[in-house]
């Protein structure tokens, strides 16, 4: 996996396979400095998720339960697929069992609050966001249609944002 983070260190996917190795080695410090590079260089709402999940899963094994609870919940803002949910919710009902903690789901300000008091990035990264900005407008005004439509669709894919969806529309 080091070799293939070396060809290419910022494929999530490559990254997440090394997560999942120091996670079986139980080497917590390494699989979260893994996943917070996930978070600097995920492209795709899926992989947000899943840095959620790593992380809560990590904060699982840190006895953290409620802030791992928070993260659980918010990665299904970006991933709400069937496989996912059911995911969540085993690694929930393991939560529940092991700290006799009740699940309730939180309101989304209460989830980002917890997020923010615990250093932890809401949404994608910024540089992500405006690097998919600029190569769509200029897309854009070279009149690639379906190049500008495909980094506008990044952008909304991490954020739901309703500006964005109009222009894809457009285009």
């Amino acid at each position: 996996m080091k070799k293939a983070i070396s060809y290419n260190p910022i494929k999530t996917d490559y990254l997440f396979e090394l997560s999942e190795i120091y996670k079986v080695r139980n080497d917590w410090e390494s699989h979260m400095n893994i996943t917070k590079d996930c978070f600097r260089y995920a492209y795709s709402s899926k992989s947000l998720a899943r840095c959620y999940r790593n992380i809560g899963f990590n904060f699982i094994e840190q006895g953290n339960y409620e802030l791992a609870i928070a993260l659980y919940f918010f990665s299904t803002f970006y991933d709400d697929n069937d496989s996912v949910i059911e995911i969540v919710e085993n690694e929930l009902s393991y939560i529940s069992e092991v700290s006799g903690l009740e699940i309730i789901f939180p309101n989304i300000e209460e989830l980002i609050k917890i997020l923010e008091d615990n250093d932890i990035q809401v949404g994608a990264n910024e540089l992500i966001l405006d690097i998919a900005y600029s190569i769509g407008r200029e897309a854009q005004r070279n009149n690639q249609i379906e190049e500008a439509k495909y980094f506008f669709g990044i952008i909304f894919d991490l954020t739901y944002d309703e500006e964005i969806k109009k222009i894809i529309e457009e285009l």
